[in-house]
This record gives structure tokens, sequence and C-alpha cells, in this order.
């Protein structure tokens, strides 16, 4: 990860704090899930769910191009097989769409 254009550009936070609110979203979702009889089960569900998508959408327009703007995070999810859209991402060392270098190098 260290040499991926997502680090170099200083972007990997982004991606980082976008997984662990999924991650939280995700985990307050299945734990409503698993309490949905008691009167909070269904908010804390909904709470959840919201919760993670929006961290995902987010994150996905978030991850971007300082030159061009095209949107890294959403072109590996959407382009990439399912197994290795991260990887793909993170061996990416200029911008995919407009070649982008961070070192300059272009």
């Amino acid at each position: 990860m260290a040499d991926s254009i997502v680090t170099k550009t200083k972007q990997g936070w982004k991606l980082k704090a976008g997984f662990a609110v999924l991650v939280a979203g995700s985990a307050a979702m299945f734990w409503g899930l698993s309490t949905l009889r008691e009167p909070m089960g269904f908010a804390l569900t909904l709470l959840g769910m919201t919760t993670s998508l929006l961290a995902f959408a987010v994150t996905c327009l978030a991850v971007r191009c300082p030159s061009c703007g095209s949107k890294w995070l959403w072109v590996a999810v959407r382009s990439q097989h399912h197994k290795r859209w991260l990887h793909w991402l993170l061996q990416q060392r200029v911008c995919p769409h407009c070649g982008f270098d961070p070192e300059g190098k272009r």
C-alpha cells in the first residue's frame, strides 16, 4: 500500500475511516437484527444499515484524483472483480483515468 497512488496522495486515511464506519454500522445493524423484538431493535437495524450505506457512498466519492476528479474507489468497485477491487486500487501508481503521477514523473 505504501507505493499506491492512494497513499501518495495522502488519501489512505479515507479508506481506513470509511472501512471503520462501515464495520461499525454493520455491527449495529446485526446487533439490531438480533434484538429485533426489543423496542430499539428495529431502529438500531435501520441506523446501522443507513450508516453503512452512507459510509460506503461517501468513501467512494471521497477517494479521488486531485487532478481530474476521477473517483478511484468507485471505479475499482464498479469495474473490477469483487475479489480483486482493493488489490487493483492499491496497485495503481498513477491515475488510471488521466495518468496523474503524485511524484511528478509524468
